[in-house]
């Protein structure tokens, strides 16, 4: 293929084509970068122009650089409001977004002290996991372990599918519905096994928030605990003074 005729610094240059590149990686599965090597033979450069051409795209925080793994784009970020309870399913229909979800476990095990204080049960007592891995247009954006107390959750458990509400579940089949939550957020590593289903090239750190949904009676009904990919999902508040 015949090389194009560039004026100025190549770098800029390959800077033009790789933000067309970063515009079609925004909306797909795959978030990495070709190599060096494939971009020296893809646009015709040295691997010297291709550095600094990564360079500033990571200034210009477009996209970041993992040693040994190559460069990754930076997705726009999906935010949330802390002013409303909303489920995720709401969040991403509100950024005309298509959210699913695939289930990854669902059974009933006996509560941890962690847990039976958050659900505010006994411990030992047999509560609902529904472990499901969050997704945003096909790109994973979360882990999801959500804890029921037991009376809703042997009823829930008969209707949960992947891309199914849980929220709707639980008002449609067990008229009870979140209506208020306490929720924590903090930063937190993320295993392995959790790198590996949120995709390549996820950073090492997410946003780790647990929450407590009250029902409209004020009974705690579900404890959360979520880890979302830090690259894609950042959470907005409004204040105001007094």
């Amino acid at each position: 293929m015949e090389k194009k005729r560039v004026s100025g610094p190549k770098y800029t240059y390959l800077i033009g084509e790789l933000h067309g590149l970063i515009r079609e990686l925004q909306y797909g599965a795959e978030s990495c970068l070709p190599t060096e090597r494939e971009l020296c033979e893809r646009y015709g450069v040295s691997r010297v122009t291709v550095r600094r051409a990564l360079e500033e795209l990571e200034k210009a925080g477009e996209i970041y650089r993992i040693q040994g793994k190559g460069g990754f784009i930076r997705r726009d970020q999906i935010q949330q409001s802390l002013n409303y309870l909303t489920s995720f399913s709401q969040d991403m229909e509100a950024r005309h977004m298509k959210g699913s979800s695939q289930v990854l476990a669902v059974e009933t095990v006996l509560a941890s002290a962690r847990v039976a204080e958050r659900l505010q049960v006994a411990e030992g007592s047999p509560v609902l996991l529904l472990k499901r891995l969050r997704l945003a247009d096909k790109v994973p954006v979360a882990i999801e372990t959500c804890y029921l107390e037991y009376s809703i959750g042997c009823v829930a458990k008969e209707y949960i599918s992947d891309d199914a509400s849980l929220y709707e579940i639980m008002y449609q089949k067990c008229g009870t519905k979140p209506m208020s939550a306490e929720q924590n957020i903090k930063v937190g590593l993320l295993q392995s096994w959790e790198k590996s289903l949120l995709g390549e090239g996820v950073p090492t750190h997410a946003l780790c928030i647990t929450r407590q949904s009250r029902d409209q009676n004020g009974r705690i009904v579900e404890y959360t605990e979520s880890k979302y990919r830090g690259d894609n999902y950042s959470y907005r508040i409004n204040i105001s003074v007094e």
